[in-house]
């Protein structure tokens, strides 16, 4: 009988919030709690989201590229449509995949970079150079 080599360990993502991203999600929270009246059920939809996003650190790649998105972004990017329960609002979590690189100490990472409620406009180019710009 012979041995078969272990499985190699699988890449595990680090997941990283843009500074707009962080604040996109704020906003989100704030707006729903100020609708619903309700801070805990706000709350309780960050959480979800975040979780949602957390499954990235393992299967970064399960959404495809969107192309328009990557047009203004200029490069790669992905993404999530999330919707917490039946019925709620959906909303778009605009992100990029990116390795360990030679140069960077960091290991790979999934950065999400905008989160938008999807009833709104697609993004601009110029929406998109600003969210780069103050990462």
């Amino acid at each position: 009988m012979t041995e078969t080599p272990e499985d190699p360990a699988p890449t595990v993502y680090a997941i990283r919030f843009s500074a707009r991203a962080d604040q996109d999600v704020r906003q989100a929270v704030a707006r729903l709690a100020e609708l619903t009246g309700d801070v805990e059920r706000a709350r309780a939809w960050r959480d979800r989201l975040l979780d949602t996003v957390g499954t990235l650190a393992t299967n970064p790649r399960i959404f495809a590229v969107h192309v328009p998105a990557s047009r203004r972004f200029g490069h790669q990017t992905r993404r999530l449509l999330f919707r917490s329960t039946s019925g709620s609002a959906a909303y778009h979590v605009y992100y990029a995949v990116e390795e360990k690189s030679a140069e960077s100490q960091e290991g790979p990472r999934v950065t999400v970079l905008h989160v938008r409620h999807a009833a709104r406009r697609p993004i601009t180019r110029e929406e998109a150079r600003q969210i780069l710009a103050n990462q």
